[in-house]
């Protein structure tokens, strides 16, 4: 003979199911965010060596920063 189960909250498992759901959440939209790391909207679009090596991918990352200097400055 067992004792029945006690819910000790109305809405145990929905709090549940927010708690552990919430960070997961978050989680992907972080690292969605970070993918995409300050690519202006143009470098993200222009074609790059090599894209033309996988002609559907499931995703891509870009990564880019500006730097304000002549090419010559920054390349040997």
């Amino acid at each position: 003979m067992g004792y029945p189960c006690i819910k000790l909250l109305p809405y145990e498992e929905e709090i549940a199911a927010l708690l552990l759901g919430t960070p997961i959440v978050f989680a992907a939209l972080a690292i969605c965010a970070s993918m995409q790391g300050r690519a202006t909207p143009v470098e993200f679009a222009r074609t790059l060596a090599g894209d033309d090596l996988i002609p559907q991918p499931i995703g891509s990352v870009n990564h880019a920063i500006t730097i304000r200097r002549p090419p010559h400055d920054v390349w040997p």
